[in-house]
């Protein structure tokens, strides 16, 4: 019969971690499906919520997902666990990746089909940091100083290609400039005062008869 050749298959080893979890997590599925929303970003946020809410589920459906992907070896499966458990946020993940080369290749690459990673173009912890603080100043010459103020974040921006190498900037003095010479002012023709008193008058007077006879 159909249901003694069913019977007689062997067991499917690979099979087994993932019928454990979905029977242990039943419940927490139905109760993780049941959440709908005609709005898909509501709907994903909703249900993040709900397993941020519940960690062993959380990570228990992770350890499910990769069983699917025919990863048994438990070291690569706690490190597929550990990876997403990270923050999407800044570099956090990329770093891990760095760190754990069996699961970079073996999973990430191997088993994925991922695209492989830059690592020369990670930035350290300390840099990721401090750029919070940076991009905090404003613009231009706040955080030109600030680059100066820490020439090891400097020197990582500039391996990440951000910018070019600090470089004191030699603030130009203002020019000496001579006191111009005063000019002299032009002197004006002096003017001959008319004779104020009446022998003055008279003499003004014989002087311009006299004239009139030449």
């Amino acid at each position: 019969s159909v249901h003694g050749e069913q019977a007689l298959k062997p067991l499917d080893e690979e099979r087994v971690p993932i019928w454990r979890i979905d029977k242990q997590w039943r419940a927490e599925d139905e109760e993780y499906d049941a959440i709908v929303f005609e709005d898909a970003v509501e709907q994903r946020e909703a249900r993040d919520a709900f397993l941020e809410a519940h960690e062993d589920y959380r990570k228990d459906r992770r350890r499910r997902e990769v069983f699917g992907h025919g990863v048994s070896d438990e070291a690569l499966v706690e490190a597929y666990v550990a990876y997403y458990e990270l923050s999407t946020k800044g570099f956090r993940q990329e770093r891990f990746l760095r760190d754990n080369e069996d699961y970079y290749n073996e999973v990430w690459l191997g088993i994925l089909g991922n695209q492989e990673i830059g690592f020369d173009k990670i930035p350290t912890v300390e840099f990721e940091e401090t750029l919070i603080e940076y991009e905090r100043l404003d613009l231009g010459a706040d955080r030109y100083n600030f680059r100066g103020d820490n020439l090891d974040f400097d020197a990582e921006g500039v391996r990440l290609g951000k910018w070019k190498p600090f470089q004191e900037r030699k603030v130009k003095q203002k020019a000496e400039v001579e006191p111009r010479p005063k000019t002299k002012e032009p002197e004006l023709p002096k003017v001959e005062e008319a004779p104020t008193t009446r022998s003055g008058q008279l003499e003004e007077l014989e002087r311009r008869r006299r004239e009139l006879q030449r």
